[in-house]
């Protein structure tokens, strides 16, 4: 029987019943003297007979008896999809400073330790010593989330408190960042706020917002933020939302590609992952069936330099019932030194330093990687093109000059995109225009 301290109750947020319902344990368990300890998570046996349709379509083929076990054989290493409740290199530092003995803990400890402070990720709520569903509406006001960005961003970690600890934003943020809500028609919406350089590269921020936006492209509610004279940028997490006037809450569950590309045991820690890598794991994971919407993500980072976006800036998002979809996408500051490497490359055929050229063969690797036709390839083309060539008319509402855009245009002149569109033409049926994508 494991004792109090040995197991972390999980608990989820279904919208539909406005309530927590408790799925299951994650645990420790090190009776039996072996080297490391066997780590898992157990499903509680009523989720499993009342919810059938949110548990993982493998559930039958890889579980046992409602029990997944942690990789034994490498220091006790939690199931992949708890990883996401882990620090990043950048906020162990934090952590470290709260307690010395951190680093020295095993996985499932260390989790146990954050959830202390910092117990909620999208609709998933970990609360070891069975605390109140509170603690996942802890919210930081505007200032002082932006002091507190400030003290984090100055590496003044030790007088981080318990408040401020749950407002830091996800514990893997590969940024240090503060969680806040902002309040948008009347409803507040979960918020990352993050520093930006100057005035110039906020605005660029909100500009890539309205152009991915007009290319199809789901992303992240951005807005300007000022204090002192000094500007940072708010993003929303698409996790939270809090309607206080009709006492709702709508909360999904987010879950980084990472996890799922842990999972899939189809790559190794030291091996590249690419967008075809992401597009089978979605497909074979989880069955998430935006292809042309990841094409259309994969091209505009390459396209705009967005050299940091990583398999955990790329989430699924639960619509429940077992529904999936891609997450909103966050926005990334743009990174034009040559030198650097995109962490994610487009593809293993294209280089992590090159900058895209259209041409057949890479079109035809699009057709292939990421599952669509020739047609479909040339469609998402072609409405990606009809925006970015009129840049400069979107950048003007931004108040941003030709000067001040001068990259932008020389990445999409250099992609050669219009050249290739002009010479090309699509097998099945002409592009037909689309609209300008979702409203937010």
């Amino acid at each position: 029987m494991m004792n109090k301290n040995d197991y972390i109750s999980v608990t989820r947020w279904l919208n539909p019943e406005q309530k927590f319902v408790h799925v299951g344990v994650l645990f420790r368990d090190d009776s039996l003297n072996k080297a490391n300890p066997i780590v898992g998570f157990k499903y509680d046996s009523d989720y499993l007979a009342k919810y059938p349709s949110l548990l993982p379509e493998s559930f039958e083929d890889n579980f046992n008896e409602g029990t997944i076990i942690g990789d034994t054989d490498y220091n006790s290493l939690i199931p992949s999809y708890f990883k996401q409740f882990l620090p990043s290199e950048k906020n162990k530092s934090v952590f470290r400073v709260i307690d010395s003995e951190y680093l020295e803990k095993d996985q499932f400890q260390q989790v146990q330790h954050i959830t202390k402070f910092k117990s909620a990720l999208g609709a998933i709520q970990l609360d070891y010593d069975n605390g109140n569903d509170n603690k996942f509406n802890v919210s930081t006001d505007m200032s002082e989330a932006i002091s507190l960005l400030e003290q984090v961003c100055k590496g003044d970690y030790a007088s981080v408190d318990e408040k401020g600890l749950n407002a830091l934003y996800h514990p893997n943020s590969d940024t240090h960042a503060v969680s806040s809500f902002i309040e948008i028609n009347k409803k507040f919406f979960h918020c990352t706020i993050k520093p930006a350089s100057d005035e110039t590269s906020v605005n660029k921020q909100l500009m890539y917002r309205h152009i991915m936006n007009a290319c199809g492209v789901e992303c992240s509610i951005t807005m300007k933020l000022e204090k002192n004279s000094e500007f940072y940028f708010g993003q929303t997490t698409g996790e939270q939302v809090v309607d206080f006037e009709n006492n709702n809450h709508l909360m999904y569950n987010t879950v980084p590609v990472s996890a799922l590309v842990s999972d899939s045991r189809k790559t190794s820690h030291y091996e590249p992952v690419t967008y075809k890598l992401i597009n089978e794991t979605l497909n074979d994971a989880i069955d998430v069936k935006d292809n042309a919407q990841l094409l259309k993500r994969a091209l505009f980072a390459h396209l705009f330099k967005q050299k940091n976006m990583t398999v955990q800036h790329i989430k699924i998002k639960d619509l429940g019932e077992g529904r999936w979809r891609l997450s909103p996408q966050e926005i990334l500051e743009p990174v034009y030194d040559a030198n650097i490497p995109f962490k994610l490359p487009f593809s293993a055929t294209v280089s992590a330093y090159d900058d895209l050229v259209f041409d057949v063969s890479f079109i035809n690797m699009m057709v292939t990687n990421f599952e669509l036709t020739k047609n479909e390839v040339h469609e998402v083309l072609g409405q990606m093109e009809k925006v970015l060539d009129n840049i400069v008319i979107h950048a003007s509402q931004f108040d941003l000059s030709m000067a001040d855009i001068e990259n932008e245009i020389a990445a999409i002149n250099k992609s050669e995109l219009k050249d290739y569109l002009k010479k090309s033409k699509p097998e099945e049926s002409v592009i037909e225009d689309k609209d300008n994508g979702p409203l937010l």
